[in-house]
């Protein structure tokens, strides 16, 4: 649905920031928004601000021993994202982002 809405963006035209490029290294490397471009994709989509202040709390948890605090900070996109190692062929070089208005969707499909 994502692909099919055009969620979609290619590494080459993502620009990160300071904060993707800080907080994309907290993550393994097979997460999905471990690459600059991938969480610059987040960035863009929940806010630096957001982004940051879950990274923060994300690692702080860490230290206690709470898992995925950064996914339930960030917004819904955090966890809908696939970088480009996550997605199928023809899209395996694109960054693919969440589908929006799913519901909406599923009704237009419906009628």
């Amino acid at each position: 649905l994502a692909v099919m809405q055009g969620r979609t963006r290619h590494p080459v035209g993502v620009r990160p920031g300071w904060v993707a490029r800080a907080v994309c290294k907290l993550f393994n490397r097979f997460s999905s928004v471990a690459t600059a471009c991938a969480m610059q994709c987040l960035v863009d989509v929940s806010g630096a601000v957001r982004v940051l202040l879950a990274a923060v709390a994300a690692v702080l948890a860490r230290v206690v021993g709470a898992r995925g605090v950064f996914y339930r900070l960030a917004g819904e996109q955090a966890n809908l994202i696939d970088d480009v190692s996550g997605t199928l062929p023809p899209y395996d070089q694109f960054i693919t982002l969440g589908p929006t208005k799913v519901q909406q969707t599923v009704d237009a499909v419906q009628a």
